[in-house]
């Protein structure tokens, strides 16, 4: 995948996080606990895969749907879903938006950036998060031809 869709997708993301940050409406289930992890991990699969619940993937479809999915568990249950070798999605690099640790880096970047609001700007947002994923994954840095 070019930077380019790389960049278009994390801009997907962020033109929903600015939709909740206005005050859309989110579920009120509460997110797993460490212990849900451990005793049913299934459930904090189909609850990363409700479109009401984890933020970046509220807005990914298609393809891109489950390796959010991964990424939102890796996020809650890091210990649970290592990479085995088992499951591609678990073990793919940081660039590929097809795997669990680009959406786990962009869970962190929506994290940290989430106090920038709509009066600093979409624009000081969108700075925020690409720094931050780059910052997650330098390699994301390179551009290729």
């Amino acid at each position: 995948m070019t930077r380019r869709h790389k960049i278009a997708a994390i801009t997907l993301v962020s033109t929903g996080l600015l939709f909740v940050g206005m005050g859309a409406r989110q579920d009120e289930r509460m997110e797993p606990s460490p212990e849900t992890c451990k005793s049913d991990l299934a459930s904090v699969f189909d609850w990363c895969a409700s479109t009401s619940n984890h933020f970046p993937c509220k807005y990914v479809e298609g393809e891109l749907a489950d390796a959010c999915q991964a990424g939102c568990v890796m996020w809650l249950c890091p210990e649970e879903v290592p990479c085995t070798g088992m499951d591609p999605m678990f073990c793919a690099p940081c660039t590929d938006d097809h795997g669990a640790r680009y959406w786990f880096n962009s869970t962190q970047a929506l994290l940290t950036c989430e106090g920038i609001g709509p009066r600093d700007g979409f624009k000081a947002w969108n700075e925020c998060t690409n720094a931050e994923m780059k910052a997650h994954c330098p390699a994301l840095n390179v551009v290729k031809k």
